[in-house]
């Protein structure tokens, strides 16, 4: 018997057993989901992408948040900012025709602030092209499918504990028979702008209320408390602090149920991705929203996870509209939200920024 038969006789034992061991991984690393391609994004690395117009901002904290916690769960994720392009930008990265700009397992971050931008965009640009761009990416989010809405942030009227002004019924009160009677200190986003646009045109103001918008909602509460101005409005993330600490009063909203106007947080998949990969990632963001970390953590930052999000909800959902497949969070949410940051963009004309 030769050398060489010997040789690859006592070779061929090490190399079934690397073929072996070589099987065992990829079965622990990719197992039996479904088709391949369902698999592949199951198991992919999720990367959040956050428009740059909202990097350092609720969104992206909220992002954050939720990568930190899906990696406790063992869903690897990671949160990167697109420093190009604004809202609109983004939005048709995601979500326009062209293929090749984002991969099944990206997901974008749209908040309140994205939608508000947009319709900022296409109403107030100079320049068409920034108009039409808006509009084209106001159109792709129309059509959208969300996959979650990750956290609600409540907008807060606050104002120095000693105020006179004792009710958010009061303060609107006062606006409506003297607009210049108070100077508001705002969260400079364009959805907090449109939102007290709102607030003003509820209260049958006759002139302009004067506002003073600030880098974010935390600096409004320190320009209050420096006499800069005697009311603040901000989502309550941005207040929780100085309300704790006693330096704030917050103040009851004032419409007939005393809701306030809630920001929000949302997930929405790129284009391309196939039914059974969307309800995955969407059940497993639904695991994450029943998480008791999750929600302590959202909690202890002044948000909330909207119920809908929910396992339960999802559960619910899917057992009573099965036929049409319909998910927690409704297909027509993004439509929703266009609409109205549409309509909030009109009533900004009642404000004087200062």
């Amino acid at each position: 018997m030769s050398r060489e038969s010997r040789v690859g006789r006592a070779l061929w034992p090490a190399l079934m057993l690397v073929l072996l061991a070589h099987a065992v991984s990829d079965l622990l690393h990719h197992p039996f989901l479904g088709d391949t391609g369902d698999a592949a994004t199951v198991d992919a690395h999720l990367t959040l992408w956050v428009p740059g117009t909202e990097a350092g901002g609720p969104s992206e904290a909220v992002a954050r948040q939720a990568a930190a916690s899906l990696q406790l769960t063992g869903r690897p994720a990671t949160v990167k900012v697109l420093r190009q392009g604004g809202a609109a930008g983004a939005v048709t990265r995601f979500l326009g025709d062209e293929p090749g700009h984002a991969r099944p397992a990206d997901l974008l971050v749209v908040s309140s602030a994205t939608v508000a931008d947009l319709a900022r965009g296409r109403s107030d640009a100079v320049f068409g092209g920034v108009a039409t761009a808006a509009g084209d990416a106001e159109e792709a989010l129309r059509a959208a499918r969300p996959v979650a809405v990750l956290a609600e942030d409540e907008l807060q009227l606050a104002v120095r504990p000693a105020s006179r002004v004792r009710s958010g019924a009061q303060l609107a009160h006062e606006l409506s028979r003297r607009p210049r009677a108070h100077l508001v200190a705002i969260e400079g986003d364009a959805w907090t702008k449109a939102q007290l646009g709102r607030l003003v045109q509820r209260a049958g103001v006759s002139g302009r209320v004067a506002y003073r918008a600030y880098p974010s909602g935390a600096e409004a509460a320190l320009g209050l408390a420096a006499g800069e101005a005697d009311v603040v409005l901000a989502p309550r993330s941005e207040l929780q602090a100085e309300v704790a600490a006693g330096h704030l009063r917050v103040l009851r909203w004032p419409s007939r149920d005393g809701v306030a106007p809630r920001a929000w947080t949302a997930l929405v998949e790129a284009s391309g991705l196939k039914p059974g990969q969307h309800a995955r990632v969407r059940d497993e963001l639904a695991r994450l929203a029943d998480d008791p970390q999750w929600r302590r953590a959202l909690r202890a930052a002044g948000r909330a996870v909207p119920e809908a999000g929910t396992a339960r909800a999802v559960r619910a959902a899917r057992a009573a509209r099965a036929a049409r497949g319909a998910t927690a969070v409704p297909r027509g949410f993004f439509a929703r939200r266009v609409a109205e940051a549409t309509w909030l963009q009109r009533v900004t004309a009642g404000l004087e920024g200062g």
